[in-house]
C-alpha cells in the first residue's frame, strides 16, 4: 500500500494468493486484489493520504521432483509467478 503524500514509502501487504502459473493469472489477480482491498477502505482516508497500490508479477524457477504425483499428476520442473 502506497501512499502519494512525499515521505511516505510502500507497505508491503500480504496476499492470499501468492503462486500462479502464468504471468496473465498473476496480473489480473493483482489488479483485481488491489480494487478490492482500495474499495474497503474509508473513502475519506484513500483521499487524506492519496493511498494506492503497487506491485509486480515475478517469475520464479520452481523445481518438482520427476516421478512425483500430486491430484494424479506428473509434476516436473516448470516456472510459476508470484506477486509482490
Amino acid at each position: 500500500m502506497c501512499s502519494g503524500i512525499p515521505g511516505n514509502e510502500c507497505k508491503p501487504i500480504p496476499t492470499p494468493i501468492n503462486e500462479f502459473n502464468k504471468y496473465h493469472e498473476c496480473i489480473l489477480y493483482g489488479y483485481d486484489y488491489s480494487g478490492d482491498l482500495l474499495r474497503n477502505f474509508n473513502s475519506e482516508k484513500i483521499d487524506e493520504f492519496e493511498m494506492f497500490t503497487a506491485f509486480d508479477c515475478k517469475k520464479q524457477s520452481t523445481i518438482w521432483l520427476d516421478g512425483l504425483k500430486t491430484n494424479g499428476k506428473d509434476l516436473k520442473t516448470g516456472l510459476q509467478w508470484t506477486i509482490g
